[in-house]
């Protein structure tokens, strides 16, 4: 599925650009949610965590605190 969704990307931007990319990629890597998860060891690969809104700002924030680690 990774290099089906790359394909889709390259040709969007193909179609959006009147540019194809195929020929001039030199170095190539695919990075996905589970790939920043597994890197970062964010959860569900979120790299801001929690939404900026106002139940999450200031005092009105989660604890941060995780039932998976004991303490």
């Amino acid at each position: 599925i990774r290099n089906r969704y790359r394909d889709l990307v390259i040709d969007d931007i193909a179609a959006n650009t009147d540019t194809d990319l195929r020929g001039r990629i030199v170095v190539e890597e695919t990075f996905s949610v589970d790939d920043f998860a597994d890197r970062y060891n964010s959860y569900a690969g979120s790299a801001l965590g929690l939404a900026h809104t106002l139940t999450q700002t200031s005092l009105l924030r989660p604890p941060h605190v995780s039932d998976a680690v004991d303490g």
